[in-house]
């Protein structure tokens, strides 16, 4: 799953919470977020440790960030390690 941090319907937060909960952590979610520096969201990734991007991204980074969180490896979110 990759998904924005920051949507109207639901926020990325839900979506990380409800992905990972009914799979019992084995769907990986990937999160975009451009607000990398808000308190709120500096906390979740924190508290959470979800692999995430920040925007901008070039798309050829974020493909080799969803390859890299599919085969299980860390990824932060300014380079996939």
């Amino acid at each position: 799953v990759v998904s924005d941090i920051e949507m109207q319907a639901i926020k990325g937060y839900e979506v990380y919470e409800a992905a990972r909960g009914a799979s019992g952590g084995a769907v990986p979610v990937l999160i975009v977020t451009g607000n990398s520096l808000d308190r709120r969201v500096h906390k979740f990734f924190e508290s959470t440790g979800a692999p995430y991007v920040v925007k901008p991204f070039d798309t050829t980074y974020l493909r080799r960030a969803v390859r890299r969180l599919l085969a299980g490896r860390r990824i932060t979110g300014l380079q996939a390690e």
